[in-house]
């Protein structure tokens, strides 16, 4: 699904963007351009703007329905559980995660004909990207990304070690910044 004559895309170049307001107008763009049902991948460490950046797209293209990540993941060890989601893309249905309860709860079912933006930590990988017409990578600095993460959750305190190395491992094993048709860098909040 995804060429490299996209429009963002000059051959092997990646855009850059800066900033959540300029990049989602340009995936809410590709999202009302593409023939077949676009599906847009947005990964960045957390903390690095993809919810804001999902949500902006969303409210520019509200027929887009968004998935995030924190629904998906199997707790605070499960980054890898979104390594691979044919099934979701395909069937149009997962099983959300109760933070609150520690284990998946109810079955979300999707539109199968609405575009779908997944946004979340590990979201980025080759098996993901054959599904997707759009990747974008958010780029932002680990310590902004560590204040604002910490700083919105006080629960994330105990846990942010631990998911600093998973996200660090899917980066370097998953090549992220290189699948991406897109980088945003999104290190001023406001933007």
């Amino acid at each position: 699904r995804r060429s490299s004559d996209l429009p963002w895309r000059a051959g092997d170049a990646v855009k850059t963007i800066a900033g959540s307001v300029a990049a989602a107008q340009v995936i809410a763009e590709h999202i009302g351009t593409t023939s077949e049902r676009p599906v847009v991948l947005i990964d960045g460490g957390s903390g690095s703007g993809k919810t804001t950046l999902g949500e902006r797209v969303t409210r520019l293209y509200p027929q887009a329905q968004i998935v995030h990540g924190d629904d998906l993941y199997s707790g605070w060890a499960g980054l890898s559980a979104v390594w691979d989601l044919s099934e979701l893309v395909v069937r149009n249905r997962y099983q959300q995660w109760d933070w609150y309860q520690d284990h998946f709860a109810e079955e979300v079912i999707l539109d199968a004909r609405s575009p779908l933006v997944i946004e979340g930590c590990g979201v980025l990988t080759a098996t993901n990207a054959k599904h997707a017409s759009m990747t974008v990578w958010c780029s932002c600095p680990y310590k902004t990304r560590r204040d604002r993460a910490l700083g919105r959750d006080e629960f994330f305190v105990d846990s942010w070690a631990m998911w600093a190395v998973q996200e660090r491992l899917h980066q370097v094993r998953h090549h992220t910044e290189q699948l991406a048709d897109v980088v945003v860098d999104l290190t001023a909040v406001a933007q």
